[in-house]
């Protein structure tokens, strides 16, 4: 089809420009574009019209240049137009966000590895700030603000799925199964289940846990752990001894609370995180109980806190830095290779168990 001008008051490289995106999301342009000047010579425009019509569909993303080979229709699953953003989006489920002791630590990798290659991290808590969730005004908006986004918290599949039809996705602490969206994680039931183990060492039979919701993927590995170590030592699990609400300060306190107001309370306790941790250490201060004289405590993070508290908080210790490092590693290697998932997606960290004065 030609463009017309005649009849539409439209600038002339508009008029292009709507014509080719049409052909493309119709299927009609496919593969590599006829030359520009060929173009220009098929609708009778200037040479240079040509080219800011191109010139703007390759902003927006629907085409992308080849040097010394030509330009393509950008297909869905390549992402191809450089922003020079990454995106780091923290589900507002995390608390504090990026201010989070834990996650303020894998920013600070996330920083400096996208500092080391000239890019920028875009922070927010909403999807959709970075990555619409739908085009816009016919412009694929999805390709604007960032090239890559890595994300944390996002507890439904289909979103990330969705997003991930527009630019790569690396996943923190979490995966989409099924798919070969990568995902930088921590081995939590290995690493719970050494912490718990650690407190049956050090002589407790009766151990509690206090953790978040099992609604995610880390929730759900941590009590995995626990429960395992109690087994393989032939201990019982008791639904009495677990408490779950979330992994914040308040769920350590009320925690310990319910807890050591059982018949039989525990002697040790396993916290899916530091910050529970110190909560439930808060409340055994408030109500004359001393650790780890009359209960043993042990976290996971071991975020800055754990080493100044008093007694110190013997914790599982997560190579926070190195994730976000790793992070934007994968993210990049997808948008060199113009993919949005990988055929090895899933990356493991190591952590390490640090025995302090808490148990």
């Amino acid at each position: 089809m030609r463009v017309t001008s005649a009849v539409d008051p439209l600038p002339h490289y508009v008029q292009l420009k709507r014509l080719l995106t049409d052909e493309i999301r119709s299927g009609a342009l496919t593969g590599q574009v006829p030359a520009e000047r060929a173009l220009a010579i098929t609708h009778a425009m200037s040479y240079m019209t040509v080219r800011r019509a191109v010139s703007a569909l390759v902003d927006e993303g629907l085409l992308y240049r080849k040097p010394g080979k030509g330009t393509f229709v950008c297909q869905p699953g390549h992402v191809i137009r450089r922003t020079g953003n990454l995106g780091f989006v923290l589900d507002p489920v995390i608390a504090d966000g990026v201010a989070n002791a834990f996650y303020s630590k894998v920013f600070v990798g996330l920083e400096r590895e996208a500092r080391a290659h000239g890019l920028s991290i875009i922070y927010s808590s909403h999807t959709a700030d970075l990555v619409p969730r739908a085009p816009l005004a016919g412009k694929d908006q999805a390709l604007r603000k960032v090239d890559g986004l890595i994300a944390a918290g996002l507890n439904d599949p289909k979103q990330v799925l969705a997003i991930s039809q527009h630019v790569p996705v690396v996943l923190i602490d979490d995966s989409v199964e099924g798919s070969n969206i990568p995902s930088i994680r921590v081995d939590n039931v290995a690493a719970s289940r050494q912490a718990t183990l650690h407190l049956i060492s050090r002589g407790h039979r009766r151990i509690a846990y206090i953790g978040g919701s099992t609604d995610s993927i880390v929730g759900r590995e941590r009590i995995g752990g626990y429960i395992q170590a109690l087994v393989e030592s032939g201990l019982q699990t008791e639904n009495a001894l677990i408490y779950q609400a979330a992994f914040d300060f308040d769920t350590g306190f009320r925690g310990a609370r319910q807890l050591l107001a059982l018949k039989e309370p525990p002697t040790g306790l396993f916290c899916a995180n530091d910050t529970i941790a110190f909560g439930a250490m808060k409340w055994l201060r408030e109500a004359g109980l001393s650790v780890p004289g009359d209960i043993g405590i042990v976290g996971f993070d071991d975020i800055d806190a754990s080493a100044l508290m008093h007694p110190t908080l013997s914790t599982v210790s997560v190579p926070k830095e190195l994730i976000g490092t790793l992070a934007v590693r994968t993210v990049l290697a997808m948008i060199e290779a113009r993919v949005t998932t990988l055929d090895q997606p899933r990356v493991l960290v190591e952590t390490v168990f640090i025995a302090r004065e808490s148990c």
